[in-house]
């Protein structure tokens, strides 16, 4: 039930949305702490530590409004379970993560360079702040999946197109416009009675002529 209802397309433009979000975002914070002069080497370490709670807040916020973005194109695109197809934007960046932690291990097997040392001590440090993080994404792609499905329904509503519950009374007037349906033959009915008595006297003026 639930496979039939994800949508491969809006998932993965809604990724695409969030990806290009967050990228414009890291990217705007790195030139905001290089103009005011901060000590971007110390950054991760007050980010993992929660030094600065407004940092991480900003951060957070960031995420969710990225997430939010990309789970409302998704569930606009989708139009249906808005709220699944934006969880998945949250499952596909994890899953490419992953491949891409491995694909790195692999090549720094190759090459006879120790890539996962670095990468397994990175996560283990930033780990409440990866949890915390993936909430506040999960959150945001559920909301604005579950938000950008019904685009449509507030679009009409916005121009006046449908009201609220239109449905109900169109489906009552259906009903109403049924009934004098099965009520119609029965003038037809009364005509065929009323023409039938004009057969005889056609007979007889052949006969006087």
């Amino acid at each position: 039930m639930f496979v039939s209802q994800i949508k491969v397309g809006a998932i993965f433009v809604g990724w695409i949305t969030c990806l290009f979000l967050l990228f414009i975002m890291a990217t705007a914070g790195i030139i905001a702490l290089v103009a005011t002069n901060a000590d971007i080497a110390t950054v991760p370490v007050q980010i993992s530590s929660f030094a600065t709670m407004s940092l991480n807040l900003i951060i957070f916020l960031a995420v969710f409004a990225a997430f939010f973005a990309g789970g409302y194109v998704s569930g606009r695109m989708a139009a249906l379970a808005g709220a699944l197809n934006g969880a998945m934007i949250v499952i596909t960046t994890a899953i490419t993560g992953f491949f891409l932690v491995m694909f790195m291990g692999i090549v720094g097997k190759n090459l006879g360079i120790d890539l996962m040392d670095p990468v397994s001590k990175t996560i283990s440090s930033f780990s409440v702040f990866l949890f915390i993080a993936t909430v506040f994404a999960l959150g945001g792609s559920m909301l604005g999946g579950r938000f950008g499905e019904g685009y449509v329904d507030r679009l009409d509503l916005s121009l006046g197109i449908t009201k609220p519950g239109a449905a109900k009374l169109g489906s009552g007037k259906q009903h109403q416009a049924a009934k004098p349906a099965t009520a119609k033959p029965q003038p037809t009915a009364l005509k065929q009675t009323k023409q039938s008595p004009k057969k005889p006297g056609s007979k007889q003026t052949k006969k006087a002529s």
